[in-house]
């Protein structure tokens, strides 16, 4: 193999100012091109797929048990103590937390305008920390009859921190209201999201609802790592079954997770994985065909000294390796550049976000990046597919005749 690199090395000098050249420069510039354009399309993608998912599971409840088959008009009300007591058995270590909360329509109503929402109590089992880092204005707060308001619905119908409107609430024949306290205004980037939902303490859900400090309408579970829904979602429909099997209950309950009530956004994120896969296809084409495009243009630049090889002794496979050493070298060198130049305009991105995204389309205001370990295999896969590329093209110097490439020129 020493020979083979010798040689190589030495081809690359004489190389150096012949034709050939030219065309291998060209066919590095696309490698590397390719190679740019597959880890910006994997950071990209990853970017977006964690900040969505992250988003969704911050927001909303990993799992979701409401009461189910209510009568028509009867408010679907589920009490934390009833829920817990079906949940003997389940392993406890994968949840963070299992909270009650209490959601309910409302029409919030100033001065001039009024807009339809949803009131969604916390308990104090509710981590509000994710809520609390997306305020821009104003605080949490845990108080009886303050609320959180969302930026759209904010600017929509003037209201500022400290504004004291009325929430009115249709509770069958009757309309309860009550007077609240802007202590917060949010803005999540999702606009759905942001449109419909007011944050309460429970407690003032539960004082329209006439509702006891164990009700409400779900139960919510959020887990230590949102991998582990499937799992955890079968375990707790088990549990539950058996437990109301065995007691003979009547009760019915409907279980709910993150993906289920966001299905058209992982549907979303399904496309953007298989957009990913036609990229990576496209590129490593563009790549290898390059790859194999420079091979041939230097073994055909060089036919004359695979002549004088042959002549002196060389076998087909030595003389193979040294244009297959001289090519990967290219390889090796258009990876260095790309992966330099990649990861400089991925790191660019996500820590100055040059580029900008309509945040009322793409739920976010810049492009998100993420590097993880599937950079890394990357690499691995285009070093694979190139040695892989190479090697049919090599074989064209076994049809070389040592009489006729002597001649050649």
């Amino acid at each position: 193999m020493k020979l083979e690199l010798a040689l190589a090395k030495r081809l690359e000098i004489v190389s150096a100012g012949s034709s050939a050249a030219f065309t291998l420069r060209i066919a590095s510039v696309s490698i590397i091109l390719a190679i740019v354009v597959m880890i910006a399309s994997i950071a990209i993608v990853s970017g977006f797929k964690s900040e969505i998912v992250g988003r969704l599971t911050d927001l909303q409840p990993h799992l979701r048990i409401t009461a189910g088959n209510t009568q028509p008009g009867v408010e679907r009300i589920v009490s934390l103590q009833e829920v817990e007591s079906t949940l003997e058995g389940i392993d406890r270590s994968k949840i963070k937390s299992i909270a009650l909360t209490a959601e309910m329509p409302c029409v919030l109503k100033t001065d001039s305008d009024f807009q339809g929402l949803a009131l969604r109590g916390l308990s104090s089992e509710v981590d509000t920390t994710v809520i609390s880092k997306r305020l821009v204005e104003g605080r949490m707060s845990r108080d009886d009859n303050d609320v959180v308001v969302s930026q759209i619905v904010a600017r929509r119908l003037g209201i500022n921190v400290g504004d004291r409107p009325i929430l009115f609430f249709i509770r069958g024949d009757k309309i309860k209201q009550r007077r609240v306290v802007i202590t917060g205004i949010y803005d999540t980037a999702m606009e759905e999201f942001d449109r419909n939902i007011l944050f309460s303490n429970i407690s003032l859900a539960q004082s329209i609802a006439d509702l006891t400090p164990d009700q409400g309408t779900s139960v919510e579970f959020t887990l230590y790592d949102i991998n582990n829904i499937d799992e955890m979602r079968d375990e707790i429909i088990q549990a539950v079954y058996t437990s109301l099997y065995q007691s003979h209950s009547s009760a019915v309950y409907q279980l709910s997770t993150v993906t289920d009530e966001n299905i058209s956004f992982f549907a979303w994120l399904d496309l953007l994985d298989t957009n990913i896969i036609v990229i990576l296809i496209l590129m490593s084409i563009v790549a290898a065909f390059s790859l194999v495009a420079g091979l041939l243009i230097v073994v055909l630049n060089r036919t004359n000294m695979v002549g004088i090889l042959k002549t002196l002794g060389a076998s087909n496979r030595s003389i193979r390796l040294t244009f297959i050493c001289l090519t990967y070298k290219l390889v090796l060198r258009s990876l260095l550049w790309g992966n330099i130049i990649g990861f400089a305009i991925c790191l660019i991105q996500k820590f100055f976000h040059p580029m900008k995204l309509d945040p009322a389309t793409y739920y976010m205001s810049y492009v998100p990046i993420e590097i993880n370990g599937w950079l890394i295999v990357l690499n691995i896969g285009i070093l694979i597919v190139s040695a892989l590329a190479m090697i049919g093209p090599s074989y064209i110097i076994t049809s070389l005749s040592p009489t006729k490439t002597i001649k050649f020129e």
